[in-house]
């Protein structure tokens, strides 16, 4: 047993083919391997796959997806052997809980949602909001649309609005050159939120500011 790297390896994800690089490890090369060896097991890469088109040289993978871009079916490794036969198999593992990522606007995400509630199985879901609706109205829809439902909704992520609130002023180049406050009132116009509403967004902000520097006070 070592501690190395397989170096010229690559793998597939939904965006792209990339190769992997583990920083610190020892590379080598997969034909660094005596031929004599009947299988060749590599831990440490989540996705199980093959080296170089070897079945019998390969990363087993981790058992259950531990993040959202793990979309591949987990597999145990069954080698057989029938005297210089060997014979490899692949068990699939099916998740207790599958992970889903929705990407998109309010109309692909309720789409999504609702496709995945008429399943009525355990998802675990990442969102990454697109488009122009609010947050909070996103949040509502979200909320509605997973009641009753074994949807779990780990996390919504938003960065939209937060770079175009950032891109208004091209005489501002750096974060460092923003307060709080400042980068809030930039991500309501980018949001487009009435000003009708703005004094409630505005409290609800100045009010997790309290309670977050009260914490800060308490912990020091």
């Amino acid at each position: 047993m070592a501690h190395l790297f397989m170096v010229g390896d690559a793998i597939s994800d939904a965006d792209t083919a990339r190769d992997l690089f583990v920083g610190s490890l020892c590379p080598i090369e997969a034909d660094s391997f005596d031929s004599r060896y009947d299988y060749i097991a590599l831990g440490h890469l989540h996705a199980g796959h093959k080296i170089k088109q070897n079945e019998f040289i390969r990363y087993s993978g981790t058992l259950l997806p531990l993040n959202f871009g793990e979309q591949e079916t987990k597999h145990a490794c069954l080698i057989e052997f029938d005297g210089n036969n060997k014979k490899l198999s692949l068990i699939p593992f099916p998740p207790i809980k599958n992970l889903i990522r929705i990407k998109g606007d309010l109309e692909v995400i309720s789409k999504r949602l609702k496709e995945l509630k008429k399943e009525n199985k355990a998802f675990m879901v990442e969102i990454l909001l697109e488009g122009h609706e609010d947050a909070l109205t996103i949040k509502n829809r979200i909320d509605n649309l997973t009641t009753d439902s074994l949807i779990e909704i780990l996390r919504i992520k938003d960065n939209r609005s937060f770079g175009m609130a950032l891109s208004q002023d091209d005489e501002i180049k750096q974060l460092a050159d923003l307060n709080e406050d400042s980068v809030f009132l930039r991500l309501l116009d980018c949001a487009q939120i009435d000003e009708a509403d703005r004094a409630e967004y505005i409290s609800t902000y100045k009010e997790i500011r309290r309670l977050m520097d009260d914490e800060e006070v308490s912990t020091k």
